[in-house]
């Protein structure tokens, strides 16, 4: 088993440029968490009450994987590529995630108590200015490691524990 990870070059200068955009958009949209992670899932920086380091990895992955499973899905119904970003709603939350520059992921939840068009339209604001960041960000050439499949459950296991 290979496991393929991306690297990528996030200077402290763009680091907080990007904790000032999220902190900005906090203020503005009240969300719940707020989640920047890459394609892979792994979380760049979050915010959010009560929410742990590895919590927040938990939901980067999932929104990850949401996010590109739903654009598959559009490229199999519309032939090409023309999913920027999904939102959906519960109960009692909004969920707004968007593809950004180089392939990373903004995840958004908010209480339903915020108007929805409000969310969208901070939302907006706010992934312009994470591109503007985001855009002069560097891919550091890929690794590829190789690893058995009883070595990586290990791995896993001792996280999990």
């Amino acid at each position: 088993m290979e496991l393929d990870l991306v690297g990528y070059e996030l200077d402290e200068r763009d680091k907080e440029k990007l904790e000032g955009i999220v902190n900005r958009f906090c203020e503005k949209a009240s969300p719940h968490a707020v989640f920047l992670f890459d394609k892979g899932g792994r979380v760049i920086l979050f915010k959010g009450e009560g929410i742990k380091d590895l919590e927040a990895e938990f939901f980067s992955s999932i929104m990850s994987a949401l996010f590109f499973a739903s654009e598959e899905l559009t490229k199999m119904i519309e032939e090409k590529e023309t999913l920027n970003d999904i939102f959906y709603e519960t109960k009692t939350r909004i969920f707004t995630i968007a593809k950004l520059e180089k392939d990373f992921l903004v995840g958004v939840v908010c209480n339903k108590d915020m108007s929805i068009g409000s969310v969208r339209l901070f939302f907006r604001e706010f992934v312009k200015g994470l591109n503007e960041v985001l855009k002069n960000v560097k891919k550091v050439e890929k690794k590829l490691y190789k690893i058995s499949p009883q070595e990586l459950e290990k791995k896993l296991s001792e996280v999990l524990d």
